[in-house]
């Protein structure tokens, strides 16, 4: 089973290799769509921290209850995060996509692109990976 230290260790991962990155990539609106995106998966930290300061609860039923609480909530707002505009990005401005830079686009440009779908790939790898270790998640598994 995924272990809390294991799902906070892989959001920090998210924060320093997507997070950073997609931030500071410049794009259109759907662009500043995935960062939006990128910032809700980050604004799940608060969670991660409340989960793992249960842990100095003393009563162990009273940190049973918290704990399936704030994992409700960690879950919930997770899987509130939509990630259509990835999905729309890497088919729209991918290889063959409707928008991918044509023969009068410069070499910078399309290389910006293809960083950007590149990142677009990666943040739906990670985010995929986290939740399936929000899943296995239990009240048993948080330390």
């Amino acid at each position: 089973m995924t272990k809390l230290s294991e799902f906070d260790a892989a959001l920090t991962k998210f924060k320093t290799q997507v997070h950073a990155k997609v931030k500071a990539n410049q794009g259109g609106p759907t662009w500043v769509a995935i960062q939006t995106l990128a910032a809700n998966v980050v604004a799940c930290e608060p969670q991660v921290d409340q989960l793992a300061a249960t842990k100095n609860v003393a009563d162990p039923k009273e940190r049973a209850k918290q704990i399936e609480a704030k994992l409700k909530v960690l879950r919930t707002k997770y899987n509130a995060i939509k990630l259509v505009a990835i999905s729309k990005y890497i088919k729209e401005h991918g290889a063959g996509g409707a928008k991918t830079r044509g023969l009068l686009s410069t070499a910078k440009a399309k290389a910006e692109e293809k960083v950007r779908v590149t990142l677009a790939t990666e943040f739906l790898k990670q985010f995929g990976l986290m939740q399936i270790m929000l899943n296995e998640l239990g009240p048993s598994d948080m330390f």
